[in-house]
């Protein structure tokens, strides 16, 4: 996942890279105002003790509008094996 992240942020997505922050695989849980909300989804998922460990055999890479937070468009990427 960071190659193909690297791999993505060449070329014409070059000036999008943001290089003073690391990428680090992850999932999101969702997006919260409140801390306390926060902390109670975080700990319910620890508590799934879930398996992280995945294969990813495509990409799904989507514009959403911000304003709305509603798909514009999306498009799927198979990967090679």
């Amino acid at each position: 996942m960071i190659e193909l992240h690297e791999e993505l942020y060449t070329g014409i997505l070059a000036k999008y890279c943001r290089d003073n922050f690391p990428f680090f695989p992850h999932l999101t849980l969702g997006i919260f105002t409140k801390n306390d909300q926060f902390l109670q989804v975080l700990e319910e998922a620890q508590q799934l003790n879930l398996n992280y460990r995945c294969f990813v055999d495509k990409v799904h890479l989507i514009n959403i509008a911000d304003e709305q937070r509603s798909i514009i468009w999306s498009k799927e990427f198979v990967l090679r094996n």
